[in-house]
């Protein structure tokens, strides 16, 4: 596999952070003659016609309406990608529409603003972030190779999973993570109404707790109900490791709840490491 890329047309569809930061960054890397951002879905077609490189940059109920209509404009050869933080569901549909030498290959680009960094700066963000690039036992893997290599040209780190799987650990820690910091959010509102009071109290630990829920309730709830089948076996998995802390505690069993929190000490001091 070549170490570089080039495409004739590359066109983006979104109109984000993301979007321009691809756009911004393949056009100073040179990475294709052309690089289109296209914002009105009534430049669709005529934009991605002759494209070699189509990267949707949309929610994922966007993007699952988007693929009929782009597998019926593109041109035989063309890679269709997206940015999607979910993977199965959109993968599973499109193995339904790309045929004939059009090919489509699910990605998710793992961007977050840099720390200290305003949320709509996000230029510098795409050196060393980790770019997931989805392998189903249908996708084309000369497709993969290409949309794995665009990714590198950009700086990120590719890495190829199974849709599934990258679906399962999008759940247990991305998604657990904010479920359990909105529950913790709804918990003190209900113990006190006394906002002060709270942020008096509140150590480090709860305030970054709280900060995992983010997310607008708006777009949480979307996320949460777009991979409901893996974060509901996440949360049932964090319910059954939370009842064993109670039932160590309930019991008075010091060793147990000691041998518990032991396994969560490991875990955090080999993922700060």
């Amino acid at each position: 596999m070549k170490d570089t890329i080039h495409f004739g047309k590359i066109t983006i569809l979104g109109r984000g952070n993301l979007s321009k930061t691809i756009q911004s960054t393949a056009i100073k890397l040179k990475l294709a003659d052309n690089i289109a951002l296209s914002k009105e879905e009534s430049e669709l077609e005529h934009e991605i016609r002759e494209s070699d490189l189509v990267i949707i940059d949309q929610p994922v109920v966007n993007t699952l309406a988007l693929l009929p209509k782009i597998s019926d404009a593109v041109k035989p050869g063309t890679i269709v990608t997206d940015t999607a933080g979910i993977k199965k569901r959109i993968v599973d549909q499109a193995q339904g529409f790309f045929s004939d030498n059009r090919y489509f290959v699910g990605s998710h680009p793992m961007i977050e603003p840099a720390n200290g960094e305003k949320k709509e700066d996000l230029s510098l963000s795409l050196s060393g972030a980790t770019a997931f690039v989805t392998v189903a036992p249908e996708t084309n893997r000369d497709a993969v190779c290409k949309i794995a290599l665009f990714w590198k040209a950009l700086g990120m780190v590719p890495l190829l999973m199974n849709p599934e799987r990258h679906d399962r650990y999008m759940a247990l820690l991305i998604h657990l993570p904010y479920a359990a910091a909105c529950s913790l959010g709804q918990l003190l509102s209900r113990v006190s109404d006394d906002i002060n009071f709270i942020r008096q109290m509140a150590g480090k630990s709860l305030r970054e707790g709280i900060h995992a829920a983010g997310l607008e309730a708006s777009l949480g709830s979307v996320v949460l109900f777009e991979n409901a089948p893996y974060i509901l076996a996440a949360i049932d998995h964090f319910s059954e490791a939370l009842g064993k802390i109670r039932k160590a505690i309930e019991q008075q069993d010091l060793k147990k709840l000691e041998s518990v929190l032991k396994d969560s000490e490991i875990m955090r001091r080999n993922l700060e490491t």
